[in-house]
């Protein structure tokens, strides 16, 4: 209670675009996070295929891809564990992968 108003616990909860697990993990967040990575991977592997230039591709990736990447992570890059850093880095390398920019 905070003066006669219940405050209700919760597992997560969504701060200005931020999932913060009540164990102070990072799980929740990666996941949404590669979930809307993955779906703008998909956009980005339907405009390669329908011919667009790898350089129109690169500057897509920069600007609807990355910033998801990059919100806010400053506050959670730091405290997450090898497993979602490698999760996050093997979804740069897909996009990578996708514009052919790594073999």
């Amino acid at each position: 209670f905070v003066g006669s108003n219940n405050i209700e616990r919760v597992l997560t909860f969504k701060l200005l675009g931020v999932h913060i697990d009540s164990d102070l993990r990072w799980n929740t967040h990666i996941d949404a996070l590669a979930k809307r990575v993955n779906s703008r991977l998909y956009t980005l592997k339907q405009l390669k295929r329908s011919g667009l230039p790898e350089q129109d591709l690169l500057i897509l990736y920069t600007t609807v891809i990355r910033p998801v990447l990059e919100y806010a992570n400053v506050i959670w890059h730091h405290s997450i564990n090898v497993a979602q850093s490698d999760r996050l880095e093997a979804l740069q390398k897909r996009a990578m992968r996708i514009i052919s920019l790594l073999v």
